[in-house]
């Protein structure tokens, strides 16, 4: 018998492990995509897990770089699929990435962000309406002119920047 949602709780990780922030997306069709970020080998990466009919899927590692990668925020489009958000260190900053699910499959890594300074704490959403145009929404904080600001990109439904990252809150 396939457990459901409110019969008990299903352990996501082994115990025991190094684990930073998560976030949990319903996939559309009856299960939900899982991601966190842990400590693997010295560094965080971002992990994924699938939950459905009952079943934990096999644990994806998304990011496998050499510097950490935290934070991860994941939405489901109305279109079908899923897009992953997070920040990673690379070159001595942050910057923010995507990586996006079509049908169980995920894409190459994405970087979006194209500061100079630190990108952090990334911030996703879609658009809720079935009919609605499966776009997605992504805003970070940035550190780029020595202050904290706001900045945002609308990616489509399959992952593909349609607007270049801008501020959306720019102190002077």
């Amino acid at each position: 018998k396939a457990m459901k949602w409110e019969d008990e709780r299903i352990a996501v990780t082994d115990p025991g492990r190094d684990i930073y922030k998560s976030a949990i997306a319903i996939d559309g069709k009856g299960g939900a995509w899982i991601v966190w970020s842990e400590r693997l080998e010295g560094n965080f990466d971002i992990l994924a897990r699938h939950f459905t009919e009952g079943k934990l899927g096999p644990v994806e590692n998304l990011s496998k770089s050499p510097g950490n990668d935290l934070n991860p925020v994941i939405a489901h489009s109305s279109k079908g699929t899923l897009l992953i958000a997070w920040m990673a260190a690379h070159e001595g900053k942050f910057e923010i990435r995507t990586r996006l699910n079509e049908s169980g499959a995920w894409a190459a890594t994405q970087t979006v962000s194209a500061s100079t300074g630190n990108c952090w704490n990334p911030a996703l959403s879609t658009d809720p309406r079935a009919e609605g145009s499966g776009h997605f929404a992504l805003a970070w904080d940035t550190y780029e002119k020595g202050d904290y600001d706001i900045w945002l990109t609308l990616l489509d439904s399959a992952g593909k920047i349609t607007t270049n990252p801008m501020p959306v809150a720019n102190t002077p």
